[in-house]
């Protein structure tokens, strides 16, 4: 099952029921197929204060966020990011 993963993550598929079926490399090597490769979506690159979340304004809206369930994520941001460009209300 190990060559599988290992040709997986090269950008192959071979099935188990194909490596068990095509017992020499050669014969695997016929049965590989190419991994369809999936367009990762470009990324728009923002820039500018940050206003807050929109889970903020969305728990503003509601009510407390103090008094209600509250979800925290990570923010990846550039390295040269400093506070003061984070807007506050």
């Amino acid at each position: 099952m190990g060559l599988g993963t290992a040709l997986r993550r090269a950008g192959y598929l071979l099935r188990p029921r194909d490596i068990f079926a095509q017992p020499t490399p050669a014969r695997m090597a016929k049965a590989m197929q190419p991994l369809a490769m999936q367009r990762q979506p470009a990324r728009a690159v923002q820039h500018g204060p940050l206003d807050g979340l929109p889970i903020l304004h969305a728990f503003g809206e509601q009510g407390d966020i103090n008094r209600l369930f509250a979800h925290g994520v990570f923010l990846r941001v550039p390295a040269r990011w400093r506070p003061a460009n984070c807007a506050t209300r």
